[in-house]
């Protein structure tokens, strides 16, 4: 239960607003062209993606901290 919930509630919520952060950076960012069709989903161009990645880097590390620290061990069956 105590695993749950500091995975829950600290690194996971870390991770997923850097996500968030990262994601509202990339359309923000996103220009308009009104002389072509525009998208549904305007998130920019591959570079500008490309620079968000700190912001997604950051949320992975959290991820992953959480799976390390967090994890339940399990044995392997006996063959």
């Amino acid at each position: 239960m105590y695993h749950n919930i500091t995975s829950r509630y600290n690194v996971y919520f870390n991770g997923k607003e850097s996500l968030n952060e990262g994601s509202i950076e990339l359309v923000k960012g996103a220009k308009d062209n009104f002389a072509k069709v525009l998208p549904v989903f305007n998130f920019g161009t591959k570079q500008e993606a490309q620079q968000l990645n700190p912001q997604m880097d950051r949320a992975i590390q959290k991820a992953s901290i959480a799976i390390q620290k967090h994890s339940m061990p399990f044995e392997e069956p006996k063959r």
